[in-house]
């Protein structure tokens, strides 16, 4: 067994602590969003446009990116799979949706699912207090 060099693992927590928002909180999924007012007045695909636009601005914020490219949020997210591949509750979740949505157990995978509409409001604040720890 490969011995794990702590020294190389600091350095990089340190580097990607500096580029992730661990103080940002999700607002895409909150459901206080809309006004009351602004309920009545908006049709569900219009909510759901706006539901989108704040997801994609929740992950800018996180990954402290100015605008949207997927290539470096690539990036990141391999980045941080580096970081968090020797947690076992996250490697757990990892490979439980990874396997559920694509039927692989490619762990990467299942961070980059974990990072999806659907689950960033759950990921987030795990992710976070993992490096926060």
């Amino acid at each position: 067994m490969d011995k794990v060099n702590t020294n190389n693992i600091k350095t990089n927590l340190y580097y990607f602590i500096m580029n992730y928002n661990t103080n940002y909180l999700c607002t895409y999924y909150c459901s206080n969003v809309f006004l009351e007012s602004v309920i009545e007045i908006l049709s569900k695909e219009e909510m759901e446009f706006i539901r989108n636009a704040l997801y994609r601005n929740d992950i800018l914020h996180i990954f402290n990116m100015d605008d949207f490219d997927e290539t470096i949020l690539n990036k990141k997210i391999h980045e941080l799979y580096e970081i968090i591949k020797e947690d076992e509750n996250l490697i757990n979740m990892m490979k439980k949706y990874s396997e559920e949505i694509t039927g692989s157990i490619d762990h990467e995978i299942g961070l980059v699912i974990m990072f999806s509409y659907d689950f960033l409001y759950i990921t987030h604040p795990l992710i976070s207090s993992f490096i926060t720890k």
